[in-house]
């Protein structure tokens, strides 16, 4: 898998699955539930499938039933992803090897529950952006199979209408501007064509800078990202902005002002330009719905599986960047010389 930093839409589908459904019953007993998450990019090498089960029973501590590989994973599925053409013809069909995801170096993050094994089905296939991909997940000891479906996001490089194009990175002299002496209520733009099959888009900032001990010279590097744009867009052309003004707050917040004996340099910059597909928009307006102290009870979160008793979401992301940018001449020195941010104590550009 072509490890890429991502930004809130990576955030978002990689730390919480799904919750409770309404009329959840505390004191039911055993019920075995699915859940699948997967998301398909074209710029990775391999695709890792997370299936796992929720429990609940009554006569044990979910806290002990959390320390307990056999409480989450099943012990018999067969996994796979079929190619489906325009036609909804299948024209391909691979069985996925159930593989454990610290052994293809991402382990999982220590907490309550267990940390062995870290189980996945793992999919080299490469994806046709023309085509659909359906993941099938049959339970071999009780005959149950659900099933999900999505497109996939091109992320070809070629500027063919319909491909994921950032239009600013293809220019050399292309910087990052907060500053601009002509519009003092300006916006900061990334201009861009949208693929096939995208309809939610953000944006990622990732900031770098260097804490530099003027007694002993010790220096430490810094990043933090910044998702400065979003929404959901249909057109094959749009731009995500962010107001110039909203720059200085969050560097404010990030950072945090300089002990005394700290003085920082600012580096270049990344940024990436994530899209995902109508499941991914779906999915997160549910959540934005979902809940509030003001409803009367728990609203089911979105899941594009077919089957009984399974929730999930299996769907594709794209993802462009250009890394290394350059701060604009005039965005240094107001990074040094304004008001706002003089308690960062940002001394000019580091030298490496």
């Amino acid at each position: 898998m072509k490890k890429i930093p991502g930004g809130v839409l990576a955030l978002l589908l990689t730390t919480g699955a799904i919750s409770c459904s309404e009329d959840f019953n505390v004191a039911a007993p055993y019920k075995e539930v699915t859940v699948g998450y997967g998301l398909l990019n074209m710029a990775d090498t391999a695709h890792y499938i997370r299936i796992q089960k929720a429990f609940l029973d009554e006569s044990k501590s979910a806290l002990d039933m959390a320390k307990d590989a056999d409480s989450s994973f099943y012990r018999s599925l067969d996994v796979r992803i079929r190619e489906i053409n325009v036609n909804n013809a299948v024209i391909g069909e691979t069985v996925l090897s159930r593989v454990d995801l610290t052994a293809e170096g991402y382990p999982k993050e220590q907490g309550d529950f267990f940390n062995t094994p870290h189980y996945a089905y793992k999919y080299k296939q490469t994806l046709n952006p023309a085509n659909r991909y359906r993941l099938v997940i049959k339970n071999t000891e009780t005959g149950k199979t659900d099933s999900a479906e999505t497109a996939v996001i091109s992320n070809n490089a070629t500027e063919e209408p319909g491909d994921f194009t950032v239009f600013e990175f293809r220019r050399t002299d292309f910087t990052v501007n907060f500053v601009n002496a002509n519009r003092p209520n300006g916006q900061f733009t990334i201009n861009l064509r949208a693929p096939a099959n995208a309809r939610l888009y953000e944006g990622v900032i990732r900031f770098h800078w260097v804490d530099k001990n003027i007694h002993t010279n010790e220096e430490k590097r810094h990043s933090a990202d910044w998702n400065f744009a979003g929404g959901d867009y249909t057109a094959n052309g749009f731009s995500m902005s962010v107001e110039q003004s909203k720059f200085y707050p969050y560097l404010i917040n990030t950072m945090q002002p300089a002990a005394a004996d700290i003085e920082r340099y600012i580096d270049s910059c990344d940024i990436f330009v994530w899209a995902a597909t109508e499941e991914v928009y779906t999915y997160r307006q549910y959540q934005m719905a979902s809940g509030g102290l003001t409803g009367d009870q728990i609203k089911p979160n979105y899941t594009n599986f077919k089957g009984e008793d399974v929730l999930g979401l299996f769907a594709s992301r794209a993802v462009k960047y250009k890394l290394q940018i350059p701060f604009s001449d005039a965005t240094l020195d107001s990074l040094q010389l304004h008001p706002d941010v003089l308690s960062l104590k940002i001394r000019g550009v580091a030298d490496h």
